[in-house]
């Protein structure tokens, strides 16, 4: 069955048997038979998961790895290895990697650790029944390299026979680079945190100015308002001004309490510009990590300018 591509799960397979012999008379008599018997070969599937969205660097993640059956055979599977590659911006620790989640009533799982990025858990059987499952749970840091809105890609894969090993004769071997018979993997992607910037328009000094429109002469104030990622940053802010637009001041309206570093105080005017480009360098500024993000990790500021009569 190893090598017969036909040979897919559920097909009928029978052995044709006939008798005949002739008696005394010479008549010719002949019964026949066909049992049938069906297909079965192993069919795994392999989840990973991480449940924290949009983690900041140095945080410690906790990854899941699940491999049942899928349910579409009834038959076991044996000699399974499931692998896992660890991207480099994360930073597995080892001594975390738990593979004895689940259940397997015949086989203990064997961890082997290939090197700081890669590790397999051996299995040497599968039962095909109710609740037998494996799940293997691992720990990774991001790692400072870690870029804002990066995309961090987890792969496992699962390799698996139909014969227990030391059987006699090799069964359907499912391997990640066969063409033939593949076996089967799934990915995980975590996207690391990045800075949120947000700007609206306030409010005007006119009363009857109606939503966002304003009037010649007319103060208009802008609420300019971003959460940092976790962690150390250098962090400037660029504000750019229409032809049309005259600046008067600008005050720093809130400062989160996790944030470090920040060198004006709260309510405080900031630097006062005649161009139409406003920078403010508000320097390197710490994020306290606690994998929390709110208003705590925040700066607002306010921005007044005057609508010119131009």
């Amino acid at each position: 069955m190893r090598n017969v591509p036909a040979n897919t799960n559920n097909r009928k397979l029978s052995m044709w048997t006939e008798l005949s012999w002739a008696s005394v008379d010479s008549t010719v008599h002949v019964q026949s038979t066909a049992p049938a018997f069906t297909v079965q070969e192993p069919l795994l599937e392999i989840s990973i998961v991480q449940p924290q969205p949009q983690p900041d660097a140095n945080d410690t993640l906790s990854l899941t790895i699940s491999v049942t059956h899928t349910g579409a055979s009834t038959a076991a599977a044996y000699q399974g290895t499931v692998h896992v590659h660890v991207p480099a911006t994360y930073e597995l620790q080892t001594s975390s990697i738990n593979p004895g989640l689940g259940g397997l009533n015949d086989s203990t799982p064997a961890l082997t650790i290939i090197n700081a990025s890669y590790f397999t858990v051996y299995f040497a059987t599968m039962q095909n029944m109710a609740l037998q499952a494996l799940q293997i749970v691992y720990d990774v840091v991001v790692l400072p390299s870690a870029r804002p809105d990066e995309d961090i890609v987890s792969n496992t894969w699962v390799d698996w026979t139909s014969t227990f090993e030391g059987y006699p004769i090799p069964g359907r071997e499912r391997e990640i680079n066969s063409t033939l018979y593949p076996s089967v993997a799934a990915a995980q992607t975590t996207t690391v945190d990045e800075p949120v910037l947000g700007v609206a328009l306030n409010r005007t000094s006119l009363e009857d100015t109606i939503d966002q429109d304003v009037n010649i002469g007319e103060e208009a104030v802008f609420r300019s308002c971003f959460t940092l990622i976790e962690g150390v940053q250098n962090v400037t802010i660029t504000s750019t001004f229409s032809g049309g637009l005259t600046f008067i001041n600008a005050t720093l309206m809130h400062i989160g309490s996790r944030l470090q570093g920040v060198p004006y105080a709260k309510n405080a005017l900031l630097p006062d510009t005649n161009a139409n480009v406003y920078v403010i360098p508000f320097g390197v500024v710490t994020n306290v990590a606690d994998n929390i993000e709110d208003e705590r990790d925040e700066i607002c500021m306010e921005v007044a300018v005057l609508v010119a009569n131009m």
